[in-house]
């Protein structure tokens, strides 16, 4: 199914995404005031040099991709490679698996990246 955009229904077939008109309706000073706030708040978090901190939450695929990516440039940190691996086995699931965001269920391409 390269290739191929939309969403599958029930019978396995396949149709277009849903257009924007087909969502709730907003007024537009409903939308100018939504873009305020969010520029409000962007620029009470900016630092004065002009750059914003965050949190970088990452999925177990990046960890292992590097953990990987370490061992084919030999340049493998023991340290580091074991904080990695407690890292990976932090974001294992009860069942097992691995997930791709906080909360989602398994995902097989995670897991198998994760192992």
């Amino acid at each position: 199914m390269g290739g191929v955009s939309g969403h599958v229904v029930e019978n396995g077939e396949v149709n277009a995404p849903p257009r924007a008109s087909e969502f709730d309706s907003f007024t537009l000073p409903e939308l100018e005031a939504a873009i305020r706030r969010s520029q409000d708040f962007l620029l009470r978090e900016q630092k004065p040099e002009g750059y914003w901190i965050g949190e970088l939450m990452v999925d177990c695929t990046l960890v292992a991709d590097m953990v990987a990516y370490h061992h084919w440039n030999g340049s493998v940190d023991e340290k580091w490679q074991r904080k990695a691996v407690n890292q990976l086995f932090i974001l294992q699931l009860p069942g097992g698996g691995w997930n791709i965001y906080p909360g989602g269920p398994p995902e097989i391409n995670a897991t198998v990246k994760a192992l």
